[in-house]
């Protein structure tokens, strides 16, 4: 469905965002995530909605940054912001130069041989929680190594949001491979479904590698992504050659740091409405930027969109629609345990959540600007969460109008590794939703 009321209006017609072409590399993703869309949608995305070199593209809900490599690959200023540390490092390590590959690997090297000589005091390292203490150890001496040398060298790592914000892509690939040495030790801990990590059962049965195992583990990390590096610098991927390099912030999508009326374009993806974690999706990397897995865990777990963690303030009444609010009724009338208590109470804080969110990209973009959502509908018991109606509706509320959808069969979704999931829906298959909408 695409309007195109004149010759003026953009054909919007993006591939399918989950399936990958073969063209040159733009985005190399390092860091494996529930993404929404594929480096070749932004770019059709882009294209579309004809970007020009140097205009301000946004995605408020970042992740491992695709949106922003890619329009950066494409000449254009981007900004990305995400809640979630861990993805706005993800992030920056996307765009570390390619031209900088054969100094990777003598890099670990010397970081490895700053870890050898730190002697540190640490007590309660979030890394036990998987980890003997001594393997703990191993791991965080290559962190603080790679802060000394990369970040601030008579400073201690820090998850300061500003501080996060402030690294270089060459620090942020760095610690990116350290979130893959300590995720590549934890396969015990892992289920069927991908974004939860379990604990141990008993302090004994952490996993407990020496440090030859992890120091080597960790070059072996940097050797596979300089030589991956190095690959797409050799089939094109290259520098691009304006200066502005994007901004990549620490930042809620409910209150972003960006001017009034200053984007010219918007494409992200939302969490959806499918109760994924993902907080405890990236709870190793977040031990490993040494976050306490208590208060301040939970405290960034609650502030996520879609996180199944009910804060204790309710969210204000407001109006989301009558998709929406239809929705919503079904699901406080249901007769299931927990649906009125737990999850009418989860559902409408995430519509106040997007509420905001919707409201921030309207105050952000230009007049005759866009945004392209990509959104996925799901199921509580046997009730339809459209959640590409959801949100049209809510947008719309916030003068964002709708201009093109388009839809696409998703079978690799939640529901698939989720069998209670399964009994109240007819198809594994998933609907996703490509929605182009412009503040008029």
């Amino acid at each position: 469905m695409t309007k195109n009321g004149n010759d003026q209006t953009p054909r919007f017609a993006p591939r399918n965002p989950k399936r990958h072409g073969s063209e040159h590399p733009i985005h190399i993703n390092w860091f494996p995530y529930y993404a929404g869309y594929n480096s070749g949608f932004v770019f059709d995305s882009l294209k579309s909605l004809a970007i020009e070199m140097g205009d301000s593209i946004l995605d408020p809900w970042n992740g491992s940054g695709t949106t922003t490599t890619t329009a950066y690959r494409m000449g254009a200023t981007t900004i990305g912001c995400d809640i979630n540390p861990v993805m706005v490092i993800a992030a920056k390590s996307a765009l570390l130069d390619p031209g900088t590959a054969p100094s990777l690997l003598p890099l670990s090297e010397e970081l490895l041989n700053v870890a050898r000589t730190l002697s540190l005091e640490l007590k309660n390292d979030p890394l036990s929680e998987w980890y003997s203490p001594s393997s703990a150890y191993h791991i965080r001496r290559i962190h603080h190594a790679i802060w000394k040398v990369l970040v601030e060298s008579d400073s201690m790592p820090t998850c300061r949001a500003d501080h996060i914000s402030g690294l270089s892509t060459l620090a942020a690939f760095f610690i990116t491979a350290l979130f893959r040495v300590t995720r590549s030790f934890l396969s015990p801990f892992l289920g069927s479904n991908p974004t939860w990590i379990r604990s141990p059962k008993t302090p004994q049965n952490r996993v407990r590698p020496s440090e030859q195992i992890v120091f080597h583990r960790f070059q072996k990390e940097i050797q596979a992504m300089s030589l991956r590096l190095s690959d797409a610098f050799n089939r094109g991927l290259k520098k691009p050659i304006h200066g502005s390099g994007p901004t990549i912030t620490v930042a809620p999508s409910q209150s972003l740091p960006v001017k009034n009326s200053s984007i010219k374009a918007v494409v992200t993806s939302p969490p959806y409405l499918t109760r994924i974690d993902y907080a405890v999706a990236t709870k190793p990397e977040l031990a490993t930027l040494e976050m306490s897995l208590s208060k301040d865990f939970a405290k960034l777990r609650k502030s996520m969109l879609g996180a199944p963690a009910i804060r204790a303030a309710s969210p204000p009444p407001q109006a989301y629609g009558e998709s929406c609010e239809r929705f919503m009724q079904a699901v406080a009338n249901h007769p299931s345990k927990g649906s009125i208590n737990y999850y009418h109470k989860l559902f409408r804080q995430y519509f106040s959540d997007m509420h905001k969110s919707l409201g921030e990209i309207s105050r952000v973009l230009v007049t005759n600007g866009n945004c392209v959502l990509v959104v996925q509908d799901s199921y509580y018991k046997e009730i339809h969460a459209d959640l590409a109606q959801f949100v049209t509706d809510i947008a719309d509320i916030h003068g964002l109008t709708l201009m093109g959808r388009n839809d696409f069969e998703w079978n690799r979704n939640m529901v698939r590794v989720n069998s209670r999931s399964r009994r109240y829906r007819t198809s594994d298959i998933a609907v996703e939703s490509a929605l182009w909408f412009s503040k008029l």
